[in-house]
């Protein structure tokens, strides 16, 4: 550091104008690579930055990591200094170390005056930093409206994406900058280019619950509303687990795929059922959906215990006698969960009492289709079951016993074995009164289990 630099670094006006009476090399650097213009620049220091100016300093010089003097001013928002500096005709596209010009820095930091001061010298709108963002990317991703619709009437490239593959719409529409995206849709952006996560505008939209975009898109762009994420979820399943019915309304009108599933088997009826979203199933059925499509365990949404969805599917022709990966089915579960209500309304409605839960065996081969779940995790969750379900004296039986001792338990069992073992004597008794086989063996009649385990 010299005296210069030391002046002009902190702001010592009076000396600096001493300092230059005397004719130092203004242009010597630091160890970092940065001139006095550089640090006064940085620092915000306008009348030091003027008398440097009037001394002829070179004002492209760069420091350690590419940033010049413009590049400083920029960035921290010194709109003077960087009218200054621009009279001064410097390098304007002149990048740092990171690739990003003083435009990108304006723009990524909302500087809105300054961003106006050097679109009016020509800079390249287009240039991309390290990253593959430009200054229209930032400025959309920041949510700096005026700024964006500065750098449109320059007319950039307005699908260039980052290295993630997001255009300046996908990022606004993610962070859900509506203004930006009504902007952006003026100038005819590609409204179905996907990121590496295979996410769309109207992916990241209906995950924002953004109605507006949602409309504008679904209406005037005509997207392609069947494209799925890497992990298969298209636009209607993202809107249905997000509980805004209005999207889900939007996207129906439309025509999307009602029934496109994600990577695990879930379907936008099952995934509303799920998380309990009445209006969403509702419109969705109106749409006719498969309502037996299996996720990859075998759950459909028949198995929910809510008895209004039960309801609509079994008036939707629901198969309710359907079974998941151990055999489970709805009347089973209803039976497990003492929920006689169900129970009732699945009989009356012609549900086999009489079947059972997979075998041993046949839960062991059915597993080894199944990586996520593991013999051990099942046997858990059968016992965890009967201790969530049974009775006091049932709970300490079982607790008493083994997770094998569970597994036998569970495995090879009917509805009426189940309520038997567990003490649910309405459940029982409903059971009975539709023919459930009072004589159907495992190890053990229904019967046998009562006792057993009461």
């Amino acid at each position: 550091m010299t005296a210069l630099s030391f002046a002009c670094l902190n702001g010592h006006t009076i000396i600096v104008g001493m300092l230059l009476e005397k004719f130092p090399n203004i242009d010597l650097c630091d160890n970092n690579g940065r001139s006095p213009l550089l640090m006064a620049s940085k620092n915000g220091h306008t009348d030091i930055v003027r008398l440097l100016l009037e001394n002829n300093p070179s004002v492209d010089l760069q420091d350690n990591d590419g940033m010049t003097a413009l590049s400083f001013a920029c960035l921290n928002g010194h709109t003077i200094i960087v009218g200054m500096l621009l009279e001064k005709f410097p390098n304007i596209d002149l990048c740092d170390n990171n690739g990003r010009s003083p435009l990108l820095m304006a723009s990524k930091n909302g500087h809105t005056d300054i961003v106006r001061l050097l679109l009016e010298n020509n800079p390249s709108v287009d240039l991309q930093d390290n990253d593959g963002m430009t200054a229209l990317s930032f400025a959309c991703l920041n949510g700096h409206t005026i700024i964006v619709d500065m750098l449109l009437e320059k007319f950039p490239n307005i699908d260039l994406c980052d290295n993630n593959g997001r255009s300046p719409l996908l990022m606004a529409s993610k962070n859900g900058h509506t203004d930006i995206v009504r902007l952006l849709l003026e100038n005819n952006p590609s409204v179905d280019l996907q990121d590496k996560d295979g996410m769309t505008a109207l992916s990241f939209a209906c995950f924002k619950r953004a109605c507006y975009y949602c409309d504008a898109v679904a209406v005037r762009e005509k997207p392609n509303l069947d494209i799925c994420d890497k992990n298969g979820g298209s636009p209607l399943l993202v809107a249905s687990c997000k509980k805004n019915s209005d999207i889900v309304r939007l996207l129906l009108e439309r025509n999307p795929n009602v029934n496109l599933c994600d990577i695990a088997g879930c379907s936008p009826l099952s995934m509303a059922c799920y998380i309990g979203n009445i209006d969403t199933v509702r419109l969705l059925f109106k749409s006719k959906p498969n309502v037996d499509i299996c996720d990859k365990d075998g759950y459909c949404p028949c198995l929910l215990q809510q008895l209004w969805y039960s309801q609509q599917l079994i008036k939707h022709k629901a198969n309710i006698n359907a079974q998941t990966h151990d055999g489970g089915n709805a009347l089973y579960f209803s039976t497990l969960n003492g929920n006689i209500e169900i129970t009732q309304l699945l009989l009356e409605n012609k549900a086999d009492c009489n079947i059972c839960i997979n075998s041993k065996q046949s839960i062991q081969d059915a597993l080894i289709d199944l990586p996520i779940i593991t013999l051990d995790t099942e046997k858990q969750a059968l016992y965890d079951s009967l201790i969530e379900h049974g009775s006091l004296h049932v709970k300490d039986y079982v607790k008493m016993k083994s997770i094998d001792y569970a597994f036998g338990v569970v495995a090879g069992s009917s509805p009426l074995h189940i309520a038997c073992f567990i003490g649910l004597k309405d459940v029982v008794s409903c059971l009975l009164d539709h023919h459930a086989n009072i004589n159907l063996k495992k190890k053990m009649t229904p019967l046998h289990c009562f006792m057993h385990a009461n």
